[in-house]
C-alpha cells in the first residue's frame, strides 16, 4: 500500500510511504512513526490515529466517566477531517447518487 502523508493542516504532501502488508501493518506503522509521545501529531494520519486511540481509551477504560469538550473537540476534528470541504472523502460526498 502507498499513501502519502499530509501535513495536519492538509495543505503540503510531507512524503510517500509504501508499506507492505496487511492494515494492521499499516495501522502500526502510522502508530509507531507518526504519533508522537505527547501532543498533536504532525500529520493527518498520525492526528487521526492518535484521536482515535483516545477515544477508545476514554470509553475503554474510563466508560466515557471523563467525558469534556476536549473530547468533542475531537469528534469536529475528526468530522472536518472526513467529512470537510477539503477532505479527500468531500468529492464522494459531493456526487449525486445515481438514479435506479
Amino acid at each position: 500500500m502507498t499513501f502519502l502523508i499530509m501535513t495536519v493542516d492538509n495543505t503540503r504532501e510531507v512524503e510517500q510511504v509504501r508499506i507492505i502488508g496487511n492494515t494492521q501493518d499499516t495501522a502500526l506503522w502510522i502508530w509507531e512513526n507518526l504519533v508522537p509521545k505527547s501532543g498533536r501529531a504532525a500529520s493527518v494520519q498520525g492526528e487521526v490515529m492518535r484521536c482515535i486511540e483516545l477515544l477508545a481509551w476514554e470509553a475503554q477504560n474510563n466508560s466515557n466517566l471523563n467525558w469534556d469538550k476536549s473530547f468533542d473537540d475531537i469528534l469536529a476534528y475528526l468530522k472536518e477531517t472526513y467529512l470537510g470541504d477539503t477532505s479527500p472523502m468531500s468529492v464522494f460526498l459531493m456526487r449525486t447518487p445515481r438514479s435506479r
